[in-house]
């Protein structure tokens, strides 16, 4: 369920905000556009909102000037306690599949850079707990890294390698990076319609619409 990279978490929790914004090179196009990305991502999101992998709180800080209710969850002790700072809000500690209930309903769940912590077997079951969360018209909004197929997967890694961008390869072969038709798949399986958007070389947006 993803808790399997909590102590990564922990780790990268202090220089999470310089990674994101560029400063480490090996890790540059994955988060290019990563502020128009988090904005798209706030703008495709209505009504009461229930966001997994809150992080340092960057997206919940555009999520909470427009959402009539705001709920977080972040597995990460120490990234929940810079977001509660940063955001003077509480968070709760879960994942994707294991969370508290929310108190009211949700019409939009939403999350960046944080699905691929999950097999695709956790994606299928999250997928399923997520429609039956959700009303008709209810949304998925996800942000993350994911490959048109299999090949342009196995390309990255090689690209990754060539550079001798050694960490970022790493990461693409042993965290749980999928494709956009299992993705496709797995929430049409559950009663979503899907839409998806390239963001950056790396990053595609998932739209899911419960039906």
């Amino acid at each position: 369920m993803g808790r399997e990279f909590v102590e990564l978490f922990d780790r990268w929790a202090d220089n999470y905000d310089k990674t994101v914004q560029g400063v480490e090179e090996e890790y540059r196009a994955v988060f290019e556009g990563y502020d128009t990305i988090l904005e798209e991502v706030a703008q495709r999101a209505t009504g009461n909102i229930l966001e997994f992998g809150v992080g340092t709180g960057n997206l919940a800080s555009l999520l909470r000037q427009k959402s009539c209710k705001y709920m977080g969850v972040e597995p990460s002790e120490k990234m929940r306690k810079i977001s509660e700072e940063k955001l003077s809000i509480a968070l709760y500690d879960g994942d994707f599949l294991s969370y508290p209930k929310p108190p009211w309903p949700i019409h939009s769940i939403v999350s960046t850079y944080a699905f691929h912590h999950l097999t695709d077997e956790e994606k299928s079951q999250a997928a399923a707990v997520y429609s039956q969360l959700l009303s008709q018209g209810g949304k998925v909004v996800f942000a993350d890294t994911i490959f048109i197929n299999d090949e342009a997967k196995h390309d990255m890694i090689k690209k990754a390698e060539s550079m001798n961008y050694l960490n970022l390869a790493q990461d693409l072969q042993t965290e749980y990076y999928t494709t956009i038709p299992t993705l496709q798949t797995l929430f049409e399986q559950e009663g979503f319609t899907v839409d998806f958007k390239k963001m950056n070389s790396f990053v595609w947006m998932m739209e899911a619409v419960k039906l």
